[in-house]
């Protein structure tokens, strides 16, 4: 059940990405602007990715931590809150790493037919998370990018729902078949 779980997740995210930029326009660019940077939105999406990493961060974190890392995982984002900028961008890239880890690992253990192009699309999206959580104003500079460039847009757009249609292929055959 995980796999069709994390593959659905990556199609959901990468699906929505492909419709942000499908639908990018410079009507609809203050607002998007502004998106990346909507503290209680990145707060809500931030406490489930920590929680998910907490099995995941017991293998190489000391043994004293182990007891904080619940209430680490509400705390944390609660206290980025009134310390962080871009919160949502430092989420989305979050979840893009996740969601790539996610998929690299599933396109090896779940011996999915095509399983290189899982690992592909997982290393793309977990690249993708690493550079903008490292420079957050990218999730911006993006949408400003596709916005007023009509290529870019379609590039975009188009990877994202490439990538929406895999995770989706892969979500069927973990449900059919695993």
């Amino acid at each position: 059940m995980m796999p069709f779980f994390w593959f659905l997740a990556a199609a959901f995210f990468c699906g929505a990405f492909s419709v942000w930029y499908a639908t990018s326009s410079e009507d609809k660019l203050a607002g998007r602007e502004k998106i990346a940077r909507i503290r209680w939105v990145g707060i809500v999406f931030g406490i489930p990715a920590l929680i998910w990493c907490i099995p995941h961060a017991g293998a190489v974190a000391p043994d004293f931590l182990i007891p904080l890392f619940w209430p680490l995982a509400i705390a944390v984002p609660v206290a980025g809150y009134f310390v962080l900028d871009f919160i949502f961008s430092r989420v989305a890239a979050g979840w893009a790493i996740i969601l790539g880890y996610q998929l690299v690992h599933l396109s090896f253990e779940g011996m999915i037919p095509g399983h290189t192009v899982f690992a592909i699309v997982g290393w793309l999206l977990g690249i993708g998370g690493i550079w903008v959580s490292g420079i957050p104003r990218h999730f911006r500079d993006a949408a400003r990018l596709a916005a007023r460039n009509a290529s870019f847009r379609i590039a975009m757009t188009i990877c994202f729902a490439a990538a929406a249609v895999i995770a989706l292929y892969g979500a069927v055959w973990s449900c059919l078949y695993a």
